[in-house]
């Protein structure tokens, strides 16, 4: 009995041997992958083979699998038109066209799938279109395929495009690619420059590589690095090395008049009750106002300040900073809006989402520590930048955006 088992054990692992090797085969994967393509069967362990995470395939239909592994023809492709020319071809009583279509379809064999036609792109309407939601500053109607629109940005005209135009440019729904070829020929001179410049948009951003002004006061400049970086994204991809030094240039911009250090104000601010927020940068201004309005209704906004921190723009600095000053008193602090900042992309469209909800969460949960009957300061240890390969948001260097914070005051209804 012993000896029996032996060489059965033997053999077992000859066989396993044998297995691994063949479906280790480049071509065998291959037809596997085939198989399953065709969902001829389609499991756990056969999809584990096919991402190396097994030796072999589970398959259950041996036979079938053998005539794949042939080279026989399994499944039959057929274009979907056909069925379409024959459903359109006269009007139908169900049960007749029910025996039509199996008729049809016995002569395509056991198996079939059927592939979507292939449409060339429709040029000339592509074009057409194109030019008169430029030229009439109109919405593009639905139903173009993505090769259409591309076809769209290949054949735009600086002749088509208008400031009126210009300024709906994100609104006509026209693809990615085709607003990025008009932005290219506006940043290369080929479309006039609009005689009213806006503040707001992709226009206003590439006016800012064309005709740069700095702002002259902290206000501005929240303004205008606001709407720049909603507009990052596509920029630093159709002017990168342009774009990347403006955003640096505006990061270090100095202001017309020096601003009061934090812990000057602070100084003078005892009767408020104080509430730190790390990382309250200037990109997030209209996010901070509406939230702290939104979920403090026991306050008003009466003012916001602006001031300055140490050029070592870290957490750490700030506690030095009042512990120098001998700045003795309690405060709550919100942290998570640090923590969103280092862990995002440079994206500040998602992060002003997500530090919405943040600050939502955080200020509710102070309403239980404050007083509703005393003033409210709301203040930053420091701000924050795009890093200068504009991937990344960042702090602890010395730029204007990394040291300017915004200082809310808020009075009590009561």
């Amino acid at each position: 009995m012993g000896e029996n088992l032996r060489h059965f054990e033997t053999a077992r692992s000859q066989l396993e041997t044998t297995l691994r090797q063949f479906f280790q085969q480049e071509k065998v994967r291959k037809k596997v992958g085939d198989w399953v393509d065709h969902k001829l069967e389609l499991n756990p362990p056969t999809l584990s083979y096919l991402e190396g995470k097994a030796d072999y395939p589970q398959i259950e239909n041996l036979a079938l699998f053998d005539q794949h592994l042939s080279g026989l023809e399994l499944v039959r492709k057929v274009d979907s038109s056909t069925v379409v020319d024959l459903l359109s071809s006269r009007s139908w009583e169900k049960q007749e066209l029910l025996r039509e279509l199996d008729h049809f379809l016995d002569r395509l064999g056991p198996r079939f799938s059927f592939e979507k036609p292939f449409n060339p792109p429709r040029e000339n309407l592509a074009r057409w279109c194109a030019e008169q939601v430029l030229r009439q500053e109109i919405s593009l109607p639905q139903g173009f395929t993505p090769a259409e629109k591309k076809l769209m940005a290949e054949c735009v005209q600086p002749s088509w495009v208008n400031e009126a135009s210009l300024e709906k440019i994100e609104q006509l729904g026209l693809a990615e690619e085709c607003v990025d070829r008009i932005l290219e020929l506006l940043l290369d001179g080929q479309i006039p420059l609009p005689a009213r410049p806006p503040a707001k948009g992709l226009v206003a951003a590439v006016m800012e590589l064309l005709r740069p002004a700095d702002p002259e006061s902290p206000d501005a400049l929240a303004r205008k690095v606001t709407e720049l970086y909603r507009q990052h994204p596509r920029m630093v991809r159709i002017r990168a090395k342009a774009w990347l030094s403006r955003l640096d240039q505006l990061a270090g911009v100095q202001m017309a008049e020096p601003l009061v250090p934090l812990t000057t104000l602070l100084n003078s601010a005892f009767e408020y009750q104080w509430v730190l927020v790390d990382s309250l940068g200037l990109a997030l201004m209209d996010v901070y106002s509406e939230v702290f309005q939104e979920v403090w209704p026991h306050w008003r906004l009466e003012r916001i300040d602006y001031t300055t921190v140490s050029t070592e723009t870290r957490t750490e600095s700030f506690y030095r900073e009042l512990l120098k000053t001998s700045l003795s008193k309690s405060f709550e602090k919100i942290n998570g809006l640090d923590t969103l900042i280092h862990n995002s992309p440079s994206n500040l469209i998602d992060l002003a989402k997500r530090a919405r909800a943040e600050l939502e969460i955080h200020c509710r949960q102070l309403l239980s520590k404050l007083d509703v009957r005393r003033p409210l300061l709301v203040f930053g240890d420091h701000g924050f930048r795009f890093s200068p390969d504009g991937k990344t948001f960042t702090h602890g260097g010395p730029s204007t955006l990394e040291r300017v914070v915004p200082v809310f005051r808020f009075m009590s209804h009561g």
